[in-house]
C-alpha cells in the first residue's frame, strides 16, 4: 500500500493492489488530524469484483497512521459481509522532490 500526504498534511491519496485492479489510479482519501502524530483517512473504492457470484462491492476505507511511528493501521468494511478485514504495518517514509 502507497499512501502520499501532502505537506500541509489536508489531503492524501492512496493505491494499493485493489485499488490497481479496480480503479487503476490512486483514489483520494479524507484526512483528518487524530493527535498531534496521529492522522485518520477514509477512502471508498467501488465496482470490487466478488468472487463467484458477478456482483461488484464498495469497500470503505479506514487507517490511522502515526506520523511518529511510522506504523498504520488499516480497516475494511465491504457492504453485506459480516467480517472485517483489517492489518497493520510498518511504513517506509520517502520524501517526494
Amino acid at each position: 500500500m502507497i499512501i502520499s500526504v501532502d505537506q500541509s498534511e489536508q489531503t492524501a491519496m492512496v493505491f494499493d493492489g485493489i485499488i490497481a485492479e479496480v480503479v487503476k489510479v490512486p483514489v483520494p482519501a479524507q484526512v483528518s488530524r487524530r493527535s498531534a502524530s496521529s492522522l485518520r483517512l477514509n477512502w471508498t473504492v467501488k465496482n470490487i469484483p466478488v468472487g463467484n457470484v458477478n456482483t461488484k462491492e464498495t469497500a470503505q476505507y479506514k487507517a490511522i497512521l502515526n506520523t511518529r511511528t511510522h506504523k498504520v493501521t488499516v480497516s475494511v468494511q465491504l457492504n453485506y459481509f459480516d467480517n472485517e478485514p483489517r492489518g497493520s504495518g510498518k511504513c517506509k517514509v520517502s520524501q517526494q522532490k
